[in-house]
């Protein structure tokens, strides 16, 4: 059909719609979104054997979170084109955001085979190995293939390739490949402090800072205190309400013995975490780890409410590292 560009547009549309009322209540979204679907539907009785009205129903559907009606969209879109790569990669989205990691992962796979070439379905599959602590090495073999194939596209968004080298250097200190990990910041943070480069986007200042955090992990995994501060101290600058770096500050001072300035950092991780509606448990966690490496005990545990609310198991709580 040569109506596609048609559809891009629709999409596109609704991408704008979406994030110019982001700020809104969901029930406008939802408008919006039944819209959109409706002007769709007109058109999908003309082609009724057209998958490219389903498959944006479903992405339209993935943006208002009716993940159900996303599926069933997507699923109709496949029937009628079992041999589209793009309906593959918009399954396992909707599988990932469903917490269904097997079905994302097996989807996502579906792409990769039919299009070998595209890195961000490498980056995707990556992401939800590590997010689910399934296999690391795996992911690092899909985000090194991801950035072959950015580097060998020479119009790809840079965003791409930065998003890319944050996934990969968090999964090199998993593997605890601390000098690698080092390497992938100081190359990428070129990109996210160049400002001439327009196309990093309106998230540069939190990719800089959280490659810097990610450097700072490793120097003190290494054992390089003072430089760890340095590297921490500076991703502050560009955000300084990232928890993560203000926990991993306050392991440094106490590795130093500045009590004093440690107990700071643990509390500001602390205030951080309930001011951002307790969404990052980790370094609240590694806070409260720290304060009791101090010989200070904070009430009601943040470990166990983690626990509590299913968000850590025990296992994953052991391999949260602090210094």
């Amino acid at each position: 059909m040569d109506n596609d560009e048609n559809w891009g547009k629709i999409l596109e549309r609704a991408v704008d719609n979406f994030m110019q009322f982001k700020e809104t209540s969901s029930q406008e979204n939802l408008r919006i979104a039944e819209t959109l679907v409706d002007k769709i539907d007109l058109i999908d009785k003309t082609f009724p054997d057209d998958d490219a009205p389903h498959y944006f129903k479903a992405e339209i559907y993935l943006h208002v979170n009716r993940l159900e009606d996303a599926l069933r969209s997507i699923n109709h879109a496949i029937e009628l084109n079992p041999n589209k790569d793009l309906h593959y990669d918009s399954k396992s989205t909707i599988y990932d955001q469903m917490d269904k990691n097997i079905s994302a992962i097996r989807n996502i796979t579906i792409a990769i085979k039919l299009n070998p070439t595209i890195g961000r379905y490498y980056m995707q599959r990556g992401n939800i190995l590590v997010k689910n602590s399934i296999n690391y090495s795996k992911a690092l073999e899909d985000f090194n293939s991801a950035e072959k194939l950015y580097s060998e596209t020479p119009k790809i968004n840079p965003r791409m390739k930065v998003k890319n080298a944050f996934s990969k250097s968090f999964v090199l200190i998993s593997l605890k490949k601390y000098e690698e990990a080092i390497e992938i910041a100081d190359t990428y943070t070129k990109i996210t402090g160049d400002y001439t480069n327009d196309y990093i986007g309106g998230d540069r200042e939190i990719f800089h800072a959280m490659l810097l955090n990610n450097k700072g992990f490793s120097l003190l995994a290494l054992g390089k205190i003072d430089d760890a501060l340095t590297c921490l101290n500076e991703g502050l600058k560009f955000h300084y309400g990232l928890e993560n770096i203000h926990s991993l500050i306050g392991d440094a001072y106490r590795l130093k013995g500045e009590t004093n300035k440690a107990k700071d950092s643990y509390a500001r991780t602390l205030e951080l975490f309930k001011r951002n509606d307790e969404e990052n448990f980790k370094p609240a966690i590694r806070a409260e780890r720290g304060f009791a490496k101090l010989g200070i005990i904070i009430n009601n545990s943040i470990e166990q409410e983690a626990i509590n609310k299913k968000i850590y198991n025990r296992e994953e709580l052991n391999n949260i590292i602090i210094f």
